[in-house]
């Protein structure tokens, strides 16, 4: 994963000077050429980084808190040792818990005792990290949440949590740092409540009702669905601006039979939500049903959970080795087809997502690298009255 430094030169066009007199030497009047009287409202922003290696990585736990899945959190969490060798001596990583709750919850980092909000490497030994996700794991909130059906909202509640000033909050905590990649990880023993959007699916029986009140009064308005797995997606790729994101979803997928359980009183199923989250995304699918299961299906096997630990792990590690290719530009209003990337000089191919303000560029060389973006954009009306 890469770091972006960023600089920015502005250069207002007014009346009749051209880009290569204002642009201070900088060659983009071929680009552009002069500006006449009528665009006297256009401006030109060089929007400027520097492609840095960082070592950082979060990596965020949002946890179905329900009693039936409490065998595998405690068995992922046993299995962090495995996640942790994965990652380098000198990554900065920092990790979280976040209930998949619709109560008092939602979105908000999970202290089980006296254990830190956040796992932090520049603070903790690993043992001590293990110990302590351990504890938030097997020790869910003393509150239910009825209204999530025992805490399988992870779409809601990663929403709330990266929004507003819940997100600050989870920031100031550690985590979601703007200068960190995001390791997300869902573990849930059926699929999101806010999945009832999902077309030609057919869902297990509501046992309680709680999943298909929770899905009308939260999951959708007089529009549609509000949280969607492409909605949820976007908004995740939005926040981290470029940063790598890798999503896993520890779930029952398909692939392995899913273990029985008493259908009277609880339910095993594939976790869809998450699942195309997850293959939208291109992440990892861990299934929780064992190929071949223990004669105890109450005990995940150890030595598999482990292997998938170590893939998210991997996982997390491969993001420092990626270069940001998507860029946000510091002005809005910007004029799509006057936009110019430059990697050390030379110019790329890029495409411009007006929705995000943000430019794509595939090829953004390497370590060090420069990546100019030059641009038209328009002034406000005011700004501009100012220098008439």
């Amino acid at each position: 994963m890469t770091q972006i430094a960023m600089e920015k030169n502005h250069f207002f066009l007014i009346g009749i000077f051209s880009l290569a007199i204002l642009g201070c030497g900088k060659d983009i009047d071929r680009t552009f050429g002069s500006l006449g009287p009528s665009q006297a409202n256009l401006a030109v922003e060089e929007d400027r980084f520097i492609q840095e290696r960082t070592k950082k990585v979060d990596i965020l736990f949002v946890v179905d808190t329900s009693g039936s899945v409490r065998n595998e959190r405690e068995a992922m969490a046993n299995g962090i040792e495995s996640l942790l060798n994965e990652l380098p001596p000198e990554e900065d990583f920092n990790i979280g818990v976040i209930p998949a709750h619709l109560g008092t919850l939602p979105g908000k980092l999970y202290q089980a005792g006296t254990e830190p909000f956040i796992l932090k490497s520049s603070e903790l030994s690993r043992a001590q990290i293990r110990e302590n996700l351990r504890t938030k794991m097997v020790s869910p909130p003393n509150n239910f949440d009825p209204l999530s059906d025992g805490g399988e909202a992870g779409f809601y509640s990663i929403s709330q949590g990266i929004k507003g000033d819940l997100l600050k909050e989870n920031q100031e905590k550690g985590i979601f740092r703007s200068d960190a990649a995001l390791t997300l990880v869902f573990i849930s023993d059926e699929n999101d409540v806010c999945s009832r959007y999902l077309p030609n699916i057919t869902f297990l029986p509501d046992l309680s009702g709680r999943e298909v009140s929770a899905y009308s009064n939260f999951c959708v308005d007089g529009n549609g669905p509000l949280y969607t797995h492409e909605i949820v997606l976007n908004a995740l790729l939005t926040l981290k601006e470029g940063l790598p994101l890798t999503t896993v979803a520890a779930i029952y997928t398909g692939e392995n039979p899913i273990p029985p359980v008493n259908v009277a009183v609880e339910e095993n199923e594939i976790g869809h939500g998450f699942k195309e989250l997850v293959e939208l995304e291109g992440g990892f699918l861990f299934d929780l049903a064992d190929p071949e299961p223990d004669p105890d299906p109450s005990a995940p096997e150890a030595n598999r959970v482990a292997q998938g630990m170590k893939k998210i792990g991997s996982l997390a590690s491969q993001d420092i080795s990626q270069l940001r290719k998507v860029f946000s530009l510091s002005r809005g209003n910007v004029i799509a087809d006057t936009i110019v990337a430059r990697v050390d000089g030379v110019i790329k191919p890029h495409t411009y997502d007006s929705s995000k303000n943000q430019v794509t560029v595939e090829d953004t060389g390497g370590l060090n690298s420069e990546i100019v973006i030059t641009y038209q954009y328009r002034l406000n009306r005011a700004l501009v009255e100012t220098f008439f």
